[in-house]
């Protein structure tokens, strides 16, 4: 962007503007124009945007705060020109200009709502500036002081970001008030400037208007209104910079701990995939042929259902008493039916099947019988019922 729009605002954000266009070290690339602020929108395009402002629409003052930078400085100085403005603090808005070494800083404040139609108008036309300055402090300044006199208005430039903005008849007082000596001036009148002699000084310049004596310092302002919440969105990322790699920091490890969430989480979805298999095998072998809904549910109903559910007790204490006290015996699955209770075990050998048989109607008031027996894999496998004979 090596081109930029100055644009000197009216005393109200509906009045006429006058716009320059020009390069970043004030040349004019065309004529000083005067018009609608939407007319003036039409020549923004990609150019850098510097609006002046009626330096009348703000305070132009200096504090001291030592030692103080950043965030803390922005707290501090409201405070510090509280007893300075008639306004509340609260509805002001404050912009710095640099702090020198002892800690004094020039500070402009200016209304909030006056602030916020500015910018309104301003956006309802197109325009989005880069800076909004104060006009005084758009004149050339070095040392001592710099001053316009355009009709009947006069503007002083007394400092980096010092100065003011009032009726030409009001200069000499201000002067007398900052206890300067009368700068050299000129007086700009329809574009031509004429020789003014104040005490005893006189100076010339052939100038377009005011916009021109501007241009030159509107690539580096001393003081830019739009500080802080009112800052361009491109300087707000050059201003939180710092923050980039604390954040992107942060990010990473958020990123880390959700790939880390996401890969337990795939772990415990296939423990409990591979969990709930063995629940639904386990319960084919207790309960076979029912559908398998809610496991614990059908389990707990079939064992507490009654008196079917407490002969079934009975019989599983038993044939749990029968399996305990024989060796050699797996039981791989049980059912119970109409008050027979079914277990199918494997043993090593057919005597163990009989040593199973005998164990369990050894002391117990159920019939016990051997439905089955055959042989598999070098194992013997067999089936066992006992049936309910409770009134025994």
């Amino acid at each position: 962007m090596n081109e930029q729009l100055i644009i000197l605002a009216g005393t109200a954000p509906g009045a006429e503007v006058e716009w320059l266009p020009a390069d970043l070290s004030g040349q004019a690339l065309g004529t000083v124009q005067r018009g609608a602020l939407s007319t003036a929108a039409a020549m923004a395009g990609d150019r850098r945007v510097v609006v002046f402002l009626p330096a009348e629409l703000l305070i132009l003052t200096e504090v001291t705060v030592p030692g103080l930078r950043g965030p803390r400085l922005r707290q501090a100085v409201p405070f510090a020109l509280e007893d300075r403005v008639a306004t509340d603090i609260e509805a002001l808005h404050f912009a710095f200009g640099k702090p020198d070494a002892e800690g004094r800083i020039e500070v402009a404040a200016i209304e909030r709502v006056l602030l916020d139609t500015w910018l309104a108008a301003l956006r309802g036309a197109g325009i989005r500036p880069a800076a909004l300055v104060p006009d005084c402090l758009g004149l050339p300044w070095t040392d001592g002081a710099s001053v316009a006199l355009v009709g009947n208005r006069a503007l002083l430039r007394d400092g980096p970001a010092a100065g003011f903005a009032g009726e030409a008849d009001m200069l000499e007082p201000m002067l007398g008030a900052r206890k300067q000596a009368l700068p050299d001036m000129v007086a700009v009148t329809d574009g031509v400037a004429v020789p003014v002699t104040l005490a005893g000084v006189p100076q010339m310049r052939l100038v377009d208007g005011l916009l021109p004596w501007l241009a030159p310092q509107a690539a580096d302002p001393a003081l830019n209104l739009l500080q802080g919440e009112y800052a361009p969105r491109q300087r707000r990322r050059i201003e939180l910079g710092r923050w980039w790699l604390p954040a992107a920091l942060a990010a990473g490890w958020v990123l880390l701990a959700l790939v880390a969430w996401t890969a337990n989480f795939v772990i415990v979805s296939a423990e409990h995939r591979a969990l709930r298999a063995e629940v639904v095998e386990t319960f084919s072998r207790i309960l076979p042929g029912e559908p398998f809904h809610d496991p614990r549910l059908q389990i707990e109903r079939r064992l507490t259902g009654g008196t079917a559910g407490g002969a079934f007790l009975a019989l599983l204490d038993a044939a749990g008493t029968g399996l305990a006290g024989t060796s050699g015996v797996q039981l791989g699955a049980l059912s119970y039916r109409g008050g027979t209770l079914e277990l199918t075990v494997t043993a090593q050998r057919a005597e163990q099947l009989d040593q199973l048989r005998d164990q369990l109607a050894s002391g117990s008031r159920y019939e016990v019988s051997i439905e089955s027996a055959s042989s598999r894999g070098g194992q013997v496998e067999g089936r066992i019922q006992l049936r309910g004979a409770a009134g025994r």
